[in-house]
Order: C-alpha cells, then sequence, then structure tokens
C-alpha cells in the first residue's frame, strides 16, 4: 500500500514554524527593548546619587523630630506615621520620610523610619530600624 504525497503537505508545518520563529523573535525584542530602557533609567547615577541624599535629609529632620518633639510617655499607634516631614533641596531633589513604631505588648520595642527621595525621574527609597528595647 503506497500513500500518495502532495507538495501541499510539508507547507503547513513550515509556515507554523516560520510564524512561531517570528513570535519568539519579536517576544525577544521587545523584552531587549524594555530592559534596554530599565537600564538606561538606572544608570543615571547623578540622579540617583540627589535621591540617595534627599531622602537621608528627610530621614535627619525624622529623627530630630522623635528625639526634640516627640514626648516619651505618649502612646503610638502602630500603624500610624508619626513626624512626617518633606524636603526640597537647593539641587532640585525632594525627600519625604516618616515614623512607624514596633510595639509588643503595648511596649515600644523599636521604629522604623521609612522615606523615599526624588531626583529627576529617579526614586530611591530608604528604610532604618532602630531598637530601643534594652
Amino acid at each position: 500500500m503506497q500513500r500518495n504525497i502532495t507538495k501541499e503537505n510539508g507547507q503547513t508545518m513550515i509556515l507554523i514554524t516560520v510564524m512561531l520563529g517570528g513570535l519568539i523573535l519579536s517576544a525577544t525584542a521587545i523584552a531587549g527593548l524594555l530592559m534596554f530602557y530599565q537600564l538606561q533609567r538606572s544608570t543615571d547615577a547623578a540622579s540617583s546619587g540627589r535621591a540617595v541624599f534627599a531622602v537621608d535629609a528627610a530621614s535627619e529632620r525624622v529623627l530630630e523630630c522623635y528625639f526634640h518633639e516627640l514626648v516619651l510617655d505618649f502612646t503610638p499607634d502602630a500603624t500610624a506615621e508619626y513626624c512626617h516631614n518633606g524636603i526640597t533641596l537647593g539641587n532640585g531633589s525632594s525627600g519625604e520620610a516618616g515614623i512607624y513604631f514596633d510595639i509588643k505588648g503595648g511596649k515600644v520595642i523599636g521604629f522604623w523610619i521609612r522615606g523615599k527621595g526624588f531626583a529627576g525621574s529617579t526614586e530611591r527609597g530608604l528604610e532604618s530600624y532602630f531598637s530601643v528595647e534594652h
């Protein structure tokens, strides 16, 4: 028994292979372009440095608020933000930060300072934890 093989039998397979190859090539090109834009944004060292200094300055103001303005006898809420401060530096960068308390058993055992710094299209974050438990 012999089968009749026509010229159209292999064309569908070749067409599907070419279409899948084109799809994979397109997806790879789009992923490469997105990666290029991410790398381009992350290599802006000057803006990154300005953003880090801005969030650091905002964090310093928050620490000043904590040590000079908050009284030790108050009962903080674990979900609330305290001493929220924003700052704008002379180079155009800005930062904001606040304090969040870590409370266990009704007692403050530590606090976080969380902030963000902005410079141009660059944004940098900073989080520091301070333990006050002895």
